[in-house]
């Protein structure tokens, strides 16, 4: 499994190379306000499915992207607290991406995910998940 954040790219072959790197890049910040985007693909550079991590401090969203049959990517975000209103930022070294704040999950939620979603690219059932096409 290939994970990809402003730390580095690495691939990690076994789940405890992979568990330890994926709470190494979501507790780490590139400082001065700016969080890491994490993605973690089965195959380098993207392939699908795959996951991806926005993280900053003990909040996190996750995104699940997966092919269908007729070739689209489709994506699913993680659902958090449906009451929560509003929306936050989150900055990464690569652009600001603006979340709704009943997408945010806690930092160990979306650690759990990427360890199952290392097990079988399959959707991590470990939380609820939002579909975001039409």
């Amino acid at each position: 499994m290939f994970v990809n954040s402003y730390l580095e790219t690495k691939e990690c072959t076994n789940l405890a190379d992979f568990k330890a790197h994926i709470e190494k890049c979501v507790q780490n910040d590139a400082g001065e306000g700016i969080y890491n985007e994490i993605w973690c693909s089965l195959e380098e550079p993207e392939s699908y499915p795959c996951i991806s991590i926005l993280a900053k401090g003990n909040e996190a969203t996750v995104n699940y992207f997966f092919e269908d049959d007729k070739g689209n990517i489709l994506p699913l975000c993680s659902l958090g607290d449906e009451e929560r209103e509003g929306a936050t930022t989150f900055a990464t070294t690569a652009e600001e991406y603006s979340v709704a704040l009943y997408q945010i999950i806690t930092a160990q939620e979306a650690i759990d995910c990427a360890v199952q979603f290392f097990q079988d690219q399959k959707l991590p059932s470990c939380i609820d998940w939002e579909e975001l096409w039409e």
